[in-house]
């Protein structure tokens, strides 16, 4: 009898022991795969410093300086890097835009004075600015890239290619000019897809040197909306 017992304790001895072994190789297999997983995780959890971004901008240019209302269409093109709590966008941004204003005139007797004045009359005119600027934009983010929306304020320098149409007898007037301006803008950004929608205020102001029309500035206040894709 006490053999047999000593035979039984010695085989659950052994059971136990195996699967004790077998517990030991499992835990330090599933430690291993843990380790090796967790480089894995950290390099998905690494965030992107320097993005590229490429968008169109849509708006609504409200003259400040006598010009009506008018279309404008821009490109940005330019990296977005993140910098302090935030992110620096740097885009070039080229955008064509156009605005105008129109009125009448009393034209002066050329006859002399003791003569009935038969010439004197008025003159309908229309003066047409048409630009394509070039403008560097410096805008700071006050939220990080991934985070779902963020505001934005910003300044540029901008180059003025001006084109200007004075209509007046039915006879058209044209003349060019180059000149140097400057813009503020603020707006908001919204992640959406593979970029953000974006909204913004800008204000412009430009000098203008013209012989037909005189000297005077291109001002306004510019509302756009677009979208901008970042790689």
């Amino acid at each position: 009898m006490m053999k047999h017992l000593t035979v039984v304790s010695l085989s659950l001895a052994f059971v136990l022991g195996s699967v004790h072994a077998h517990a030991a190789e499992a835990s330090g297999s599933v430690s291993a795969t843990t380790d090796a997983s967790t480089p894995a995780a950290a390099s998905t959890d690494k965030k992107k410093d320097v993005y590229f971004e490429v968008g169109v901008a849509l708006g609504l240019v409200i003259g400040t300086s006598g010009f009506g209302l008018g279309p404008g269409v821009g490109l940005d093109l330019g990296p977005s890097i993140r910098l302090g709590p935030g992110a620096l966008a740097i885009h070039l941004r080229t955008q064509y835009q156009q605005q105008g204003k129109e009125g009448k005139i009393d034209l002066p007797c050329t006859t002399p004075p003791s003569s009935p004045c038969l010439q004197g009359t008025t003159m309908d005119w229309k003066v047409r600015e048409q630009a394509l600027d070039f403008g560097l934009r410096f805008a700071y983010r006050f939220m990080p890239p991934e985070r779902s929306w963020t505001p934005y304020l910003g300044a540029a320098p901008k180059m003025y290619l001006v084109k200007a149409t004075t209509t007046s007898y039915g006879l058209d007037n044209t003349e060019t000019d180059t000149r140097f301006g400057f813009a503020f803008f603020g707006g908001a950004q919204a992640n959406l897809g593979p970029g953000h929608l974006f909204g913004e205020l800008e204000y412009q102001w430009a000098p203008l040197r013209h012989t037909i029309t005189g000297d005077g500035h291109l001002a306004g206040v510019a509302i756009a909306a677009g979208y901008r894709f970042a790689f």
